[in-house]
């Protein structure tokens, strides 16, 4: 049996964005504890001197500490390029689906379902299809960061009510047999996973939408996005909603 991880993270509407995002990044669970975990924290070590911190995409911009240290435009530079250095030839996918929140509710108004509930069951409609493609014995976990109680509660359910229906293109069956637990940890475990996810939500969408790209952090992704091995990146790695 092969194991594999989907960390998720999420971006929200923030400022005239009304894009929710839900994207992150599968990997297999021994790439990621003798590989990427290694690499990170090597990194971390060398450029900070300590590895008991959390990359946050929004820190880092902030330069809120640790990251006071990249007080240039050369220093923020050669940051990113390390990152995509580490990350280039690691082998994980990019799941990503968005979702215009004004649109939706303009559309759907008081009906609608939760943005998060409607993007979750694409991503692990396709993860699941990554997962049947890599074998019958693969299976997967999902990892996502903690907000508080009550939310996390809603997405448990979120996630147990869609292994109990199926989802739109994959039946029930599939999903309880490839889907193992969800787990839900907070900015101080530390999870690398969490972090490198984190990246994602604010950056590749920019790229798809043909519009800057941060640090070529969105390009990276986009290379990394799952085709569903049919070359269909905008069905199986970027899928964007209205």
């Amino acid at each position: 049996m092969k194991e594999y991880i989907l960390f998720l993270d999420e971006s929200r509407p923030i400022r005239g964005n009304h894009n929710f995002c839900l994207a992150g990044i599968i990997i297999s669970k021994d790439d990621y504890e003798n590989i990427l975990v290694p690499k990170i924290n090597e990194y971390k070590q060398n450029r900070f001197g300590r590895t008991d911190f959390y990359f946050h995409l929004y820190d880092i911009k902030k330069k809120n500490p640790p990251f006071d240290i990249l007080d240039t435009k050369n220093k923020m530079k050669s940051f990113f390029k390390s990152i995509r250095d580490i990350l280039t030839p690691i082998d994980f996918s990019v799941l990503s689906t968005c979702i215009n929140r004004k649109e939706y509710e303009n559309i759907y108004l008081k009906n609608r379902n939760d943005e998060y509930f409607v993007t979750l069951q694409i991503i692990l409609e396709n993860y699941v299809h990554f997962l049947i493609a890599k074998g019958e014995k693969s299976v997967g976990t999902v990892c996502i960061e903690s907000v508080n109680k009550i939310q996390d509660d809603t997405l448990r359910k979120h996630y147990f009510r869609l292994l109990l229906n199926g989802t739109l293109f994959i039946k029930r069956k599939y999903l309880e047999e490839r889907l193992l637990e969800i787990d839900f940890h907070s900015k101080p475990d530390n999870i690398i996973g969490l972090q490198i996810a984190d990246l994602i939500p604010n950056t590749l969408p920019n790229v798809m939408d043909e519009k800057l790209d941060y640090y070529g952090l969105g390009k990276l992704f986009q290379s990394k996005l799952y085709d569903g091995n049919c070359n269909a990146l905008e069905k199986f790695g970027f899928k964007k909603l209205f």
